[in-house]
């Protein structure tokens, strides 16, 4: 599912309500909260969070990359050392960390490539295209981009 504009998104909505005919309370009342709930959802500042697993520490956004078993596994499994239970516990909790993030995310597509130092704007790859976004701007100034929803986007913006 793509992320619409907030114009089309209500010019489908009355659309809907024109064809059932005769709009019922029930009826209104749902298509009203499917409305606010999205507005809701495109009023959202953008976060470096939205498009990849990044956490926030002390203010300022950090990208996790995903751990990968043989690029950070350093004791086996059967070693029962102190280090190596320490090692495995951290193993599992920044496996943890970085799967939280990955299912907040809520735009597929989005490759990180760094901050402008000068603007904050962040610097994306988005369908093999350079793209940059401006920091304090909200989900709706994305909606010309077209990006495709996480399940997490469709389930806070109302579309799912």
């Amino acid at each position: 599912m793509k992320l619409v504009s907030m114009i089309d998104f209500v010019g489908k909505k009355a659309k809907q309500g024109v064809q059932a005919g005769r709009l019922y309370n029930k009826r209104q009342t749902d298509i009203l909260f499917e409305i606010y709930k999205y507005r809701t959802f495109l009023n959202q500042p953008l976060s470096l969070g939205m498009f990849v697993p990044a956490i926030e520490v002390d203010g300022k956004w950090e990208v996790l990359e995903e751990p990968k078993v043989g690029r950070d596994k350093k004791y086996s499994v059967q070693d029962k050392s102190i280090k190596s239970q320490i090692w495995h516990q951290n193993w599992h909790e920044k496996i943890e960390q970085y799967q939280q993030a990955k299912d907040r995310v809520l735009f597929e597509g989005f490759e990180f490539i760094e901050k402008d130092v000068f603007t904050n704007d962040l610097i994306f790859n988005h369908n093999s295209r350079y793209t940059r976004i401006t920091v304090f701007s909200i989900i709706e100034s994305l909606s010309d981009l077209e990006p495709t929803l996480t399940a997490k986007g469709q389930e806070l913006s109302g579309l799912k």
